[in-house]
């Protein structure tokens, strides 16, 4: 009959694709487009929780200020994430060569997360079980596990490295077998890039490289120990531009002060939400956004129950396939008596290891350590798939696939109705923010923004213009200011109005570069409205604000963004005769400066004939230095006395940085221009110290990046010559 001839042509074309890497690659791209659908639209615009929108005025100038110190909002702060500065540096490139801030970010990270989440574990899986559909089927339970799906809704980066670590491993692994340079090239450069993106989830990749080494190669240490040390100098290399600094710099505090806090979340973990690879927020829908952990659903017990077969007939596996399948239990056992956090048994273990194994304390909560879980799974699920396609369960083996495949695809199904939110919504932006930003973009004048109560995702916060809120500032920087019983971040509007109450408040913002002061307009979306705390209301707001004389309220075209003007606001660099204060009226004047980064700015002061303060309104770090005369960044790492002496630079009672300038004894030591009259003209630069070992380490890791890929593309074509 023509139905069966049929059915016989499409089983033999499946018989033919399905031998080929292509046919599951379509499909594992096909899978993340369908679920991903926003991520891969041009038009859609994605924003969420802690991932805030990037425009494209501050994607353009990212190379200036993402460096060791971070000035584009509030009052600047030591960067803790300097490693990111490659991946937004190639946003910038794409942003000046024409494409949109938010199509450069899905091209380099949304997109990669996604494929890389099916495509990366498919490689390393196939490589074990030369199998391509038990490859797949591994990829897709990879690629759809509850805690990858919810990272995708708002901490992408974490998402990314949960992705690329299946294509880490491979590559140590391929690096391990064939152990020539340009394996182990490979293998340094995926391992940088994750690295880069996420140092937190590295850190659990490189613990399983680590039990894997050991595991099957540590009695031949001996052979592979000039590759690992050539590995590990290179890796050194490629990352010293964000290592330098942060290990030598204010940074390596910032990074104490959140490792030294105390293990977060043991409520939300628990011993069958460890075993059954289920993150607390999962419903299946929606996620629970409120911290209450979810219910365990059924389907989350098929794979570990299916991944127990291999440990069961263990004894039926070949002697390599035995270790291996041990190892990938093991993964899975510390993946979850991690993952259970403070749940019996041994209840006391996490707070344990978080307080006393180096590194550890990287995890205030559980939740990152579900990617050991997952790996494990993954294997294991493999030799199980492996075990009844050998044996006489042939019959069960594709019952059990279609299982496995099922329940990994209904993980999908709240993305592909929309349901999960997140960074799957698409987003408007208000066309205010459209406004602000081309009027900014055009005014080349620095001052800050201040919105009350709180800033939005939707400010283009730049270099000239930094935004900042009331929240934050009073919580960082004008605690001393407010006398309040709540400054953890959910004040009441009493608390955050009074700033603008007291007898200082109009010196305050003018020493703060404050030109505006903004209230944002009311939100129909929960996650953007400010007022949706607390008693917080936005009238009560707009009220209290025209009130104030110093603030007038100003027109500039917005609708929903009120805006008041502070007209006497001070410039980001000026001179007073007498030290600034809040408390006084303090004369100053304005000065010739020109900002070269975020942690250097040219200063030339004219005529002085006596000691003056100069005054920068970032906030204090005792790490910006002044140098007077020539200046090189490179003598910065040689000489320890380049720089004016500390005890010049204080912090003013605003939180902000000044410094006593004495023009003849400077000029005693350095050459300046003496006027006729006796005045002088002096050469200053303003610089933040990390920023000297940033480039020294970015110039290694240039010289080592650029080394590697000459090699390997010297390489690839002399092996293409040869087999011609």
């Amino acid at each position: 009959m023509p139905i069966f001839s049929t059915m016989n042509k499409i089983k033999k074309l499946f018989i033919k694709l399905s031998g080929r890497d292509e046919f599951y690659l379509v499909v594992l791209t096909a899978l993340a487009i369908v679920t991903h659908f926003a991520w891969f639209d041009p038009k859609s615009i994605l924003s969420f929780g802690d991932w805030w929108h990037w425009s494209n005025s501050m994607v353009k100038e990212i190379g200036s200020y993402w460096r060791p110190w971070v000035n584009h909002v509030g009052f600047g702060y030591a960067n803790i994430q300097i490693s990111l500065i490659s991946l937004k540096s190639i946003w910038s490139f794409l942003v000046k060569l024409g494409l949109s801030s938010d199509n450069a970010i899905k091209l380099t990270l949304f997109i990669p997360t996604v494929l890389l989440g099916f495509i990366s574990p498919y490689f390393l899986f196939k490589h074990w079980a030369k199998d391509k559909l038990i490859a797949f089927i591994t990829a897709l339970f990879y690629g759809t596990t509850s805690y990858f799906l919810i990272k995708q809704t708002n901490h992408i980066l974490l998402g990314f490295a949960y992705a690329i670590a299946p294509l880490v491993f491979y590559s140590f692994v391929l690096a391990l077998e064939e152990n020539t340079l340009p394996r182990w090239l490979i293998f340094t450069l995926f391992f940088t890039v994750s690295i880069i993106y996420e140092v937190r989830i590295s850190y659990i990749t490189s613990f399983i490289l680590f039990i894997y080494f050991i595991s099957f190669y540590f009695r031949q240490l001996k052979k592979y120990f000039l590759s690992l040390t050539l590995a590990g100098i290179l890796t050194l290399l490629l990352n010293s531009f964000w290592l330098l600094p942060t290990i030598t710099g204010p940074v390596s505090e910032n990074i104490a002060s959140i490792t030294g806090r105390s293990v977060w979340g043991d409520f939300l973990f628990d011993i069958t939400h460890a075993i059954t690879l289920q993150e607390s927020s999962w419903t299946n829908g929606s996620p629970n956004l409120s911290f209450i952990i979810q219910p365990t659903l059924w389907h989350f017990w098929i794979v570990p129950i299916i991944a127990l077969m291999p440990l069961i007939f263990l004894n039926k596996f070949k002697l390599k396939e035995k270790r291996l399948i041990l190892f990938f239990g093991s993964l899975t056992l510390t993946g979850i008596f991690l993952t259970k956090q403070a749940a019996h048994p041994l209840a006391g273990s996490y707070n344990w290891l978080y307080q006393n194994l180096p590194g550890f304390n990287l995890f205030r909560e559980a939740s990152k350590l579900f990617q050991l879980t997952a790996l494990g799974y993954c294997g294991l699920l493999m030799f199980t798939l492996l075990f009844l396609k050998r044996n006489k369960a042939k019959r069960i083996y594709p019952v059990v696939a279609i299982i496995v495949m099922f329940t990994a695809i209904w993980n999908t199904k709240p993305l592909l109705s929309g349901e999960i939110g997140g960074l799957f919504t698409p987003r408007e932006i208000p066309q205010d923010y459209h406004l602000i930003e081309k009027k900014l973009t055009k005014d080349q004048n620095y001052y800050r923004l201040l919105f009350v109560p709180a800033l939005t995702r939707w400010f283009p916060s730049t270099n000239n213009h930094p935004g900042l809120d009331v929240i934050g500032t009073i919580a960082l920087n004008w605690a001393n200011f407010i006398q309040s019983q709540d400054l953890s971040g959910m004040p009441g509007k009493e608390d955050i109005i009074q700033i603008f109450e007291k007898p200082y408040a109009n010196k305050l913002l003018d020493m703060s570069s404050i030109r505006y002061v903004l209230i944002p307009g009311q939100s129909d979306k929960d996650e953007d409205d400010v007022f949706s705390f607390r008693d917080r209301n936005r009238d009560f707001f707009i009220q209290e604000l025209m009130k104030l004389a110093y603030l007038k309220k100003t027109d500039i075209g917005t609708k929903n963004i009120v805006f008041f003007e502070n007209f006497d606001y001070k410039p980001h660099l000026y001179l007073t005769e007498e030290k600034e204060t809040v408390y006084k009226n303090v004369p100053y004047q304005t000065i010739d400066f020109r900002p070269i980064t975020s942690t250097e700015y040219q200063i030339n002061l004219n005529n002085i004939n006596k000691p003056v303060y100069l005054n920068f309104t970032d906030a204090f770090n005792p790490d910006w230095k002044i140098k007077a005369g020539s200046f090189n960044w490179l003598s910065v790492l040689i000489n320890k006395d380049y720089f004016l002496a500390n005890k010049n630079h204080f912090k003013n009672d605003a939180g902000l940085n000044s410094f006593y300038i004495d023009p003849k004894s400077i000029c005693q030591k350095y050459q300046c221009h003496q006027n006729p009259d006796g005045s002088y003209i002096i050469k200053l630069t303003l610089f933040f110290r990390p920023e000297a070992n940033f480039l020294l380490g970015l110039t290694f890791s240039s010289v080592t990046l650029i080394g590697c890929l000459i090699y390997l593309i010297w390489h690839f074509l002399y092996e293409k010559k040869v087999k011609k």
